[in-house]
């Protein structure tokens, strides 16, 4: 029988009836996974950080099975032009008004006054001009909080951009799916947000959720840190049962290879140079949360660690309360036509009857008004706080407008909130400059919605065009399944 412990290839003989009778034998000192035996049972296949491989029980050799896996990134061509009445760069407090967006392949070439020539050069080069002339024209949105998955198929790339959301980053996931993922929707096969991702979280010898990568007694620590390198991690998440020492040798590695790290602790991670903490709340391996009290009160110390360390952090007031109160408040969330087209038939009209009792649960207001005021005195002491949702407990794309509305409701101005999703968690993701505004030389992710949420933070739940990486995509034809799957 083969088997992988401890992140390597193991074996151990075992009679008729499944009985070991011999000491299991290790046979690799790196990864193993997705283990299968060969069809004339003389060898093992598996996946290992870099290939597939190959163990021969007959010799003891290891080799990596050659392949050619490769794949495009479709190169975008054409000029663009979006025309809108109302632009907000994603920093600035203010809008700027009657502007055009030009934009060239997938990147945004200027950002002006309107002007007639702009839509002569881009006519003449057969390129589409956007009308935005009713409408606010913003950066595309990040969650900072969203596990991935496949259990909605592609209607998933969909839900996020339906309400625009361009990128995400995923604190958890499946190394090899996350993979998968960047490499179809970046060549184009399938639609979606750009992905920032860690694999598993890394967790203690006894793991807190399944699916988290255990680290025994035994020196699997290097493997995981190792395919963190060579995987391609955007960060690495630790979680509630990792020793303290180790969090600190996994910072270290961290960003000696030029990556964050995030976990749900405040302390001593920050002292240890912990870049991201998650959840206002939130499960801890100290048995409690440290960053509030059972009252979700947050006292001052808390908020001194995190203005003065720099250290982002994602609230998940939607998670804790707020998208329940959201819906609860206001069923038109479940009814929109994007919540009805994307998401399971049945989810709207049992997400509404568990609203009616959780959002207007007792102390729900009084708990979503003491964490609003966690994230108001984190932004006006200069901390970084960055929307995020904790997907899919509660809806993907949907969930991240009600966290920004859900800051608003806790204290922030309009933009405040607006930044939390765009520019702030631009920086967090080191891309800053890149996405999260608009500007010149940005990637043109790009989010158009009738009204002001500047002045009324409603009106971004209100999207009708959403650009990613300047590929157009209009709400309406979102909410279609591509015609393949039409019945």
């Amino acid at each position: 029988m083969a088997y992988a412990s401890e992140g390597v290839l193991w074996m151990v003989e075992v009679d008729a009836e499944g009985v070991p009778s011999a000491p299991p034998a290790r046979l690799s000192n790196h990864h193993a996974d997705a283990i299968s035996w060969t069809g004339d049972s003389r060898s093992i296949v598996y996946q290992s950080t870099r290939g597939l491989r190959r163990y021969h029980l007959d010799d003891g050799r290891s080799e990596e099975i050659p392949l050619r896996l490769e794949w495009r990134r479709p190169a975008r061509e054409g000029a663009v032009l979006v025309r809108a009445a109302r632009v907000w760069d994603g920093v600035s407090d203010e809008v700027s008004r009657d502007m055009d967006i030009v934009i060239e392949g997938n990147r945004i070439v200027s950002v002006a006054p309107r002007n007639d020539a702009h839509v002569a050069a881009v006519t003449d080069a057969g390129g589409e001009v956007v009308d935005a002339s009713d409408h606010t024209v913003l950066p595309g949105l990040v969650d900072m909080h969203s596990h991935m998955g496949y259990g909605m198929g592609e209607a998933l790339g969909r839900a996020f951009l339906a309400y625009g959301v361009t990128t995400i980053r995923d604190p958890t996931s499946d190394p090899y799916e996350i993979a998968e993922r960047r490499e179809s929707i970046d060549s184009g096969r399938r639609i979606g947000p750009r992905e920032f991702a860690t694999g598993r979280t890394m967790d203690g010898n006894r793991i807190y959720y399944s699916g988290a990568g255990s680290l025994g007694p035994n020196g699997n620590l290097e493997l995981e840190l190792d395919r963190a390198e060579h995987v391609g991690y955007s960060l690495i998440k630790t979680y509630v049962r990792m020793p303290d020492l180790i969090q600190r040798r996994i910072i270290e590695f961290a960003h000696g290879i030029g990556i964050p790290v995030a976990s749900h602790e405040i302390y001593p991670a920050v002292a240890h140079g912990q870049d991201h903490v998650e959840h206002i709340s939130g499960t801890s391996r100290r048995g409690y949360s440290p960053k509030v009290t059972a009252m979700y009160r947050t006292y001052d110390d808390v908020i001194q660690l995190l203005t003065a360390s720099g250290m982002t952090i994602t609230p998940t007031m939607a998670l804790m309360g707020g998208w329940w109160k959201s819906i609860g408040d206001d069923p038109s969330w479940t009814t929109d036509a994007r919540f009805e087209a994307v998401f399971p038939e049945g989810m709207a009209e049992a997400m509404t009857a568990r609203a009616l009792t959780r959002g207007r649960a007792g102390g729900i207001d009084g708990l979503l008004a003491d964490a609003g005021r966690t994230v108001t005195r984190v932004v006006r002491g200069g901390g970084k706080v960055v929307a995020g949702t904790d997907s899919p407990i509660i809806p993907y794309g949907a969930a991240l407008i009600a966290e920004v509305e859900n800051y608003v409701w806790g204290g922030l101005t309009e933009v405040e909130a607006l930044r939390t999703a765009t520019s702030v968690a631009a920086e967090a993701l080191a891309m800053e400059g890149e996405i999260g505004t608009l500007s010149a030389g940005a990637l043109a992710d790009i989010l158009i919605v009738e009204g002001n949420p500047l002045e009324d933070i409603e009106d971004l739940r209100r999207a009708r065009i959403v650009l990613k990486d300047g590929e157009i995509f209009r709400v309406e034809d979102l909410l279609q399944p591509p015609r393949a799957l039409v019945p």
